[in-house]
């Protein structure tokens, strides 16, 4: 299991440092620990410690010191349905470890035996059962993936079609657009109001002249204008001129 992916309820200060760090070496020396982590899932790819929290704080230690060596660690993940059978069997491994033997509880030497090796059994079917399910969410992970991938597949394969259509949409509104300015009647180039006066000029034709005219000549003859403003002024500069 990846280290980084697993959290511990248990504070790191309430373990001897020294255990922790002694622990850590012995990890990267050995590549894992002896008794692995274990382990609830509390998500699709999130971990909490149930039992051997040293263990745990010895392998973020170890990660610490060597990021890429101490990377992942030994761990058993325990179903949920035998969350009590996993506390029951930590509970006797624990009484084990600190010295107590079967038949101290009463039990025969030989029921000791068959119990033993019905737990060893037990065990080992929970585990397959682990590892079964891993299998089978791996699996349905993987085949949620493939029917992404197909969905993005489909989508890609019914892209030309759709592009096509818009295509069809977009040749259909040029040729209205066309059409509209097939019949939009085509403006012919301004003709001037009034021609020109032929000279020499006199005061009826200048008079019977638009003021625009009345600039034009003024403009071809070389006339100032500036600060005129009147019709019969334009005309005066003209005849002056």
């Amino acid at each position: 299991m990846d280290v980084a992916s697993i959290v511990s309820r248990q504070p790191r200060d309430r373990f001897d440092p020294e255990a922790v760090e002694s622990l850590a070496d012995s990890i990267l020396e050995s590549d894992g620990l002896l008794k692995p982590l274990v382990l609830r899932a509390t998500g699709p790819e999130s971990f909490e410690v149930v039992d051997r929290h040293l263990e745990y704080w010895a392998a973020v230690r170890a990660r610490e010191k060597d990021p890429r060596k101490g990377e992942m660690v030994n761990a058993y993940v325990a179903l949920p349905k035998s969350t009590e059978a996993i506390q029951r069997q930590l509970a006797v491994l624990k009484r084990t470890e600190a010295g107590e033997e079967p038949a101290a509880a009463g039990m025969p030497p030989k029921e000791a035996d068959i119990s033993a090796t019905l737990a060893a059994l037990r065990t080992g079917t929970q585990r397959t059962e682990a590892v079964c399910a891993t299998v089978k969410g791996d699996f349905e992970s993987l085949a949620h993936r493939i029917d992404s991938f197909a969905d993005v597949v489909n989508g890609l394969s019914s892209l030309p079609s759709a592009l096509e259509r818009m295509e069809e949409r977009l040749l259909k509104r040029m040729e209205a657009f066309e059409e509209i300015l097939r019949q939009t009647p085509e403006k012919k180039p301004g003709k001037s109001a009034q021609p020109l006066p032929e000279e020499p000029f006199s005061r009826e034709v200048l008079e019977k002249a638009t003021l625009p005219v009345l600039k034009e000549i003024m403009k071809k003859k070389g006339i100032p204008g500036k600060g005129l403003k009147k019709k019969a002024e334009f005309i005066d500069a003209i005849l002056g001129g």
